[in-house]
Formats: C-alpha cells, sequence, structure tokens
C-alpha cells in the first residue's frame, strides 16, 4: 500500500497524466516525486519525458544521466539517453547506450529502432534498412519506423517506394517538419510538384516560422522557377536561422538566378565565413565563381579564377568530377596558355534538383553547370545536393 507521502504515488500520478498527454500536470507530479525522494531514479526520467513531449529540444540529459546513477539497470532509460544522443547527431554516443539497453531489454522494438536511425545518420543503409524492417515487425503501431524506412528510401532515390510509409506517418503525426519534408521530397521526385507545394502550405499556415520547412519550400519553389517566392521564404529562413551554411548557399543561387550577381557574391562571402567543410568551401568555391564570371570585370574574373584554382586544390576524392571538369575546362578559357578569348558568361536558371544520399534529411542544392564547346563562357545554373 502506498502512502500520501510516497514518491511511487505521485510518479504514477504523473504517469496517468503523461498517459493523457496532461503534460503541465504530468510534470507537477514528477517534480512532486522527486522532492519527496531524491533518489528515486524513475522521477527523473519521467520528468526528462515529459520535458521532451513539451519541447523535443530540451536538454534532458543531466535528468537521465541521474537517473542511471541511481539505477544502472532501468533499461528504459538507456533507450531514453540513446533517443537523446540521436536527437544530438552523436550516433556512436547511441551506439554505447544501445549495446547496455539490449542486455536489459532486448525484445523492445525501440531498440532496432534506434539502432536504425544510428546507422542512418551514419549513412550505412542497409544496416538502417534492416533495423527499420525489424522494429515494424515487433510492433506496427511504432510510427517513427514509417519515418524511418521513407527517409531510407529517400536517400536510395527509390522515392516512390518512401511515399506509402512517408503517408503513413504523417496521416498520424502530420505537424512533424521532418515528417514533411520528407514526404514533400518524395512528391516532388515523382513530378508531383503540386502535393509538394501544397505539404508545406499546409505545415506552414498553422505555423509560418519554422526554418526548416521556409528553407525547404525556398528551394522547391527555386527549383520551379518561381524565385520572388523562393527569395520570400529564404530571407524568412535566414532570419530565424542565420548562421546556416545552406541558406546562405540558397540565397546566393536565388539572387543569381535573378541575375543580381553582386548580392550573389556577398551571399556566397557570407557562406564562405561559415563553411566548415571541405566540400562546403568547393561548393563556395563553385558558385562564387559563376557569379563572378557573370559579373564580368577584371577584378571579378581574376576572383573567379582564384575560385577556381582554389577549388581545383581540394582533395579530389571531395569534388564532385563535374565541378574538377568544370573548373579546368573554365580556368583554360580564364587563363589560356596563349591567346586570350573573349568572355561572355551568362548564368540562366534551369532548376533542377537530384538528390544523393547524404546523412543529413534535407540535402543542400548546388547548381551544375553546362558549357559550350567555345571558349565563350555559358554556364546554366542547375539546382542539384551538396554531395
Amino acid at each position: 500500500v502506498l502512502s500520501p507521502d510516497s514518491a511511487d504515488l505521485f510518479f504514477y500520478v504523473g504517469e496517468a497524466h503523461y498517459n493523457l498527454g496532461q503534460w503541465p500536470e504530468a510534470l507537477e507530479a514528477y517534480n512532486q516525486a522527486i522532492t519527496l525522494n531524491d533518489s528515486f531514479a524513475p522521477g527523473y526520467w519521467g520528468r526528462a519525458r515529459v520535458q521532451l513531449a513539451q519541447d523535443p529540444t530540451t536538454d534532458v540529459l543531466e535528468d537521465l544521466t541521474k537517473a542511471l546513477e541511481l539505477d544502472p539497470n532501468f533499461g528504459a532509460v538507456y533507450l531514453a539517453r540513446a533517443a537523446y544522443w540521436l536527437r544530438q547527431n552523436e550516433p556512436e554516443l547511441a551506439f554505447q547506450d544501445l549495446e547496455i539497453a539490449q542486455t536489459l531489454l532486448p525484445e523492445s522494438a525501440l531498440l532496432p529502432l534506434y539502432l536504425g536511425q544510428a546507422y542512418f545518420q551514419l549513412g550505412e543503409l542497409d544496416e538502417a534498412f534492416a533495423k527499420a524492417n525489424l522494429a515494424k515487425e515487433l510492433d506496427l503501431t511504432l510510427l517513427p519506423t514509417y519515418l524511418l524506412l521513407g527517409q531510407i528510401y529517400n536517400q536510395r532515390a527509390d522515392y516512390r517506394l518512401a511515399i506509402p510509409p512517408l503517408e503513413t506517418y504523417h496521416l498520424y503525426v502530420p505537424e512533424d517538419p521532418t515528417g514533411i519534408n520528407a514526404l514533400a521530397v518524395a512528391y516532388q521526385m515523382t513530378n508531383q510538384t503540386d502535393k509538394a507545394l501544397e505539404m508545406y502550405d499546409k505545415a506552414l499556415a498553422e505555423e509560418d516560422e519554422i526554418w526548416d520547412l521556409r528553407y525547404a519550400r525556398g528551394l522547391l519553389h527555386l527549383e520551379i522557377g518561381d524565385t520572388d517566392a523562393a527569395l520570400d521564404d529564404l530571407v524568412v529562413a535566414n532570419r530565424l536561422n542565420p548562421n546556416n551554411f545552406d541558406i546562405h548557399i540558397a540565397l546566393g543561387q536565388t539572387f543569381a538566378a535573378q541575375e543580381n550577381y553582386d548580392v550573389a557574391r556577398q551571399r556566397f562571402n557570407s557562406a564562405e565565413n561559415l563553411a566548415e567543410t571541405e566540400i562546403q568551401f568547393a561548393t563556395v568555391y563553385y558558385q562564387r565563381a559563376l557569379v563572378l564570371e557573370a559579373l564580368g570585370d577584371f577584378a571579378a574574373l581574376q576572383g573567379a579564377e582564384q575560385d577556381w584554382t582554389d577549388l581545383l586544390a581540394l582533395p579530389e576524392d571531395m569534388i564532385p568530377e563535374e565541378w574538377r571538369t568544370t573548373a579546368q575546362e573554365h580556368l583554360l578559357v580564364l587563363n589560356p596558355p596563349t591567346a586570350t578569348p573573349t568572355l561572355t558568361p551568362s548564368i540562366t536558371p534551369s532548376p533542377t534538383r537530384t538528390p544523393t544520399p547524404t546523412r543529413t534529411p534535407t540535402p543542400t542544392r548546388t547548381p551544375t553547370v553546362t558549357r559550350t564547346a567555345t571558349p565563350t563562357l555559358t554556364p546554366t545554373l542547375t539546382i542539384t545536393p551538396t554531395p
């Protein structure tokens, strides 16, 4: 029999409120359990869960770690902390907790789900696919499994196969930006652009300041040639997330498509200040060289020559072969071994998206250039993903 001052009693009260979706009442009950017994591990676990239910970005690591310090055999907490690491894009740390959870809760469907998500973040799609299917076999009602399967199909470019699981997920979790974005990509890549836009429009009608949805819809508008609408979305995304490399690149592409080359150059300069990886620097060099050629003055052409040179100086295995070939061809025009041909660069937007598998759900689109066989530079922008 539980006494009125029992921590267990308040924990179960919290569980009742939690299962009813009554977050403030649940949080109050879990806090009361901890107040009565600060060595009561389930109280910390419950508080972490309800805080995540209220705001998935909440840092609950301290509560989860405290619960495990108090009860090292609390299997559910290892699963919860693995989920936390996955939200932080730390799959290796998630694997450590999942290894322990496997000994404590070997039959849990969450175990293969989280393993699948960890493998997905590492780009190991075959392992992720196998774990996702195992999770689905263990529990058909585990909705994140359908999202994971859809994401894997998207990364494999099996977009038609991605649509059924993503539609199932969206039916029951209609407000999740990750699910909306994944389904919109699948629609777009199967030539269902209207459905893709409808997904974004519906989501943003409820809450119009979600930066990743604004960014994704902006890219879609850019790809179908509506640069004004693209700019509207990308400006908002940039205001909400000002230090995002991908957004600055997309803004540069949009201004370039509008032939506003000087502003495009400024955006690519901003992106360079945010770049951290070799492929990000390569993206800046590639994009900026095109707009500098389009500007056409002597200083701009010198800058383009430097960008193409810097691009070729990066490791070969980090740069798409098409970019490397383009850089070599343009350098022959900008700095020929003998006579100097006439430069008449222009950038004509004809954006398309051809995603390739990456570790992130929302790939960065970067243009692909095609040239004429003559020394005249006539690059054409096409929106393709950053490798």
